[in-house]
C-alpha cells in the first residue's frame, strides 16, 4: 500500500505559490475590521437618537403654553371695566376769549355713567360723574378741563355766556354754579390755552356782600331777596361790574327793600371795588341773575 505522505507530496508537486495572497488576506481582514467598527458606531448613534427623543417626548410644552425662560403671574381672581360714559352739552357760548381776534366756542358737558338720553334730566343727574369745559380756540389750539365748582351746574338762571368786562376786546366767562331753588350764584372766569381761571376779588370787597376772593356773586331770588349781577357799558366807554342785594323789609312783595349796590372794575384778573351805596324803594321780582350788557 502506497504511503500517504508520498501520495502528498505527488499532488502537490504542481501547485506554484500565489506572491499576493499574503496582502490579499492581510486587506480582507481590514475590510472586515472597518465593517465591524461602522456597525457600532452606527448602533451607538440609533441609542443616542432613542435617548433623545424619548427625553423630548417626557418634556415637551404642552399646547397652548410656551415657556419663556420667565416666571410667570398667576391669573386674577377678578376683572374690572371702566364704566361706559355719555358726554352732554349743557350750554355753549363763543367769544374772543384769548384775545387773539378770532371767535373761540366754549361748550359746558356733563359726562353720564353708563348709556343714559341726555334729554332725561333726571337720570344724568342721578348719573353725574363730572363736569367739562371745552374750548376750541380760533388758533386752532383745544382746551379740556374738568370743571368742578359746581355739580350739576346752571341749576338756577341757566347762565353761560361770554362778557367782556372791561372792553379791552378779551372775553370772559360767566356761568352759573348755583346751588339753585331760591340761591344762584354766577362765577366769572378768565380763559386761556393754559385753562380756565376764575377772577379775584381784591381785597377788601365789600363783605358781606361782596367777599375777598374767587368772583362768585349773586345769593338769594325768592320773596325775600333778590340778587342780580350786571355788567353795564357806560357812556365814556368804562365798564363796570354792579352786584346787588335787595332785602325785602316790608310787609308784603312791594317792600319796600333796602337794596346794597357794590360797583366794581376788572383790573388784569381782579375785580376791584370803586364803590357801594345803600337805598330803599320797590325792587322788581323779575331781575334775571346776570344782565350782561357787555357781550
Amino acid at each position: 500500500m502506497p504511503d500517504p505522505r508520498d501520495l502528498l507530496r505527488q499532488a502537490l508537486a504542481d501547485v506554484r505559490p500565489d506572491p499576493d495572497a499574503l496582502e490579499r488576506t492581510l486587506k480582507l481582514i481590514e475590510t472586515r475590521r472597518r465593517r465591524r467598527r461602522l456597525a457600532v458606531m452606527s448602533t451607538a448613534l440609533a441609542l443616542g437618537f432613542a435617548a433623545l427623543l424619548l427625553v423630548w417626548v417626557a418634556f415637551r410644552p404642552t399646547s397652548g403654553s410656551i415657556s419663556t425662560g420667565q416666571p410667570t403671574a398667576p391669573p386674577s381672581a377678578t376683572a374690572t371695566t371702566s364704566p361706559s360714559s355719555t358726554r352732554c352739552v349743557q350750554a355753549t357760548t363763543s367769544g374772543d376769549f384769548d384775545g387773539d381776534g378770532t371767535t373761540d366756542e366754549a361748550e359746558l358737558l356733563e359726562l353720564v355713567s353708563g348709556p343714559v338720553s341726555c334729554q332725561n334730566g333726571g337720570g344724568v343727574t342721578s348719573h353725574l360723574l363730572s363736569q367739562q369745559i371745552d374750548v376750541r380756540f380760533g388758533s386752532g389750539q383745544m382746551l379740556q378741563q374738568p370743571f368742578k365748582d359746581c355739580q350739576p351746574c346752571l341749576t338756577g338762571g341757566g347762565v353761560f355766556s361770554a362778557t367782556d368786562l372791561d372792553g379791552d376786546g378779551r372775553d370772559e366767562l360767566a356761568i352759573d354754579v348755583g346751588p339753585g331753588a331760591s340761591l344762584d350764584d354766577v362765577g366769572f372766569y378768565r380763559v386761556d390755552p393754559s385753562g380756565v381761571h376764575p377772577l379775584l376779588v381784591a381785597d377788601p370787597g365789600d363783605p358781606p356782600y361782596v367777599e375777598p376772593g374767587p368772583a362768585s356773586l349773586g345769593g338769594g331770588f325768592d320773596s325775600g331777596s333778590q340778587s342780580p349781577i350786571t355788567c353795564r357799558s357806560n357812556p365814556d366807554g368804562t365798564r363796570e361790574l354792579v352786584s346787588v342785594h335787595a332785602e325785602n323789609v316790608g310787609g308784603n312783595v312791594e317792600g319796600p327793600w333796602k337794596i346794597h349796590a357794590t360797583t366794581m372794575v376788572l383790573q388784569g384778573d381782579g375785580l376791584v371795588v370803586t364803590s357801594s351805596k345803600d337805598s330803599h324803594g320797590s325792587f322788581p321780582m323779575t331781575s334775571q341773575v346776570f344782565q350782561n350788557g357787555c357781550s
